[in-house]
């Protein structure tokens, strides 16, 4: 029983973005108990998603002197464009990759605003990756999401947002 709760243990710290070592072993020396504390943990994952989330409906808090950029990042997800097409590309790709065929789908004119290092991939909780898609200002105009199928290919979606 206390090997079992230990393996449990640890796939519920992994499925929650914690130490999976240290709730492995928690799980195998104190069986249940060890096994209830790790079902207990906050889910880091799903906390990054959300402020992904958040981070893309709200403008960010900026010291005062950033007053006149704050007003220029505020956008919703509330108004969007879903663009026509989309891309198919291996579940295994590299984020390069991604955003090679991202860039491909926005065409020469959106991608002349997109700006790679303040664009940001995360995975996201309920499978799939996600891309936000932003200015060099630090506006994020798109977001890129994907889904999987069981065939090794990732569907990638992008919706651009506007004011």
């Amino acid at each position: 029983m206390f090997i079992s709760c230990g393996g449990f243990s640890a796939t519920i710290a992994k499925n929650k973005g914690i130490n999976v070592g240290i709730w492995c072993l928690g799980g195998f020396i104190f069986g249940p108990i060890g096994l209830i504390a790790a079902v207990g943990m906050p889910d880091k994952i799903q906390r990054r998603y959300m402020r992904l989330i958040t981070e893309a409906k709200e403008p960010a808090k900026y010291s005062l002197e950033d007053k006149t950029s704050l007003e220029n990042r505020q956008q919703t997800l509330s108004e969007h464009i879903d663009l026509a097409e989309g891309f198919e590309i291996s579940k295994n790709a590299s984020e390069s990759e991604i955003w090679g065929k991202i860039i491909e789908v926005l065409g020469p004119e959106r991608s002349a605003e997109a700006d790679r290092s303040r664009s940001n991939f995360a995975k996201l909780p309920i499978g799939g990756r996600e891309c936000s898609i932003t200015k060099s200002d630090g506006t994020i105009f798109a977001i890129a999401s994907s889904r999987e199928d069981s065939q090794n290919i990732a569907f990638w979606k992008i919706t651009l947002l506007i004011k």
